[in-house]
């Protein structure tokens, strides 16, 4: 791996983290962690269209259960909150 790849990674690595940790500062963790979750369906979307990787059933149910449960887990959350 060329060293600027090497430095890209390392740079959206420690960028993700330090977004990561802002988000706690800003909001409860039971907002931030279900958007967290969403890196995983978003991942496999870039893979799929910028590298070619398949998309198999398993891959679109996974995203299709974390996409619900994070948008059921953020309703429960407003309405419940005052």
């Amino acid at each position: 791996m060329p060293i600027k790849g090497i430095l890209v990674a390392a740079v959206t690595g420690i960028s993700a983290h330090l977004g990561i940790a802002k988000a706690f500062q800003h909001a409860d963790a039971t907002v931030v962690l279900p958007m967290d979750f969403l890196r995983l369906p978003l991942i496999a979307l870039v893979g799929a269209l910028f590298y070619g990787e398949g998309l198999d059933p398993w891959v679109i149910a996974g995203a299709a259960l974390i996409f619900v449960g994070n948008e059921y887990s953020l309703r429960r959350e407003r309405r419940l909150s005052p």
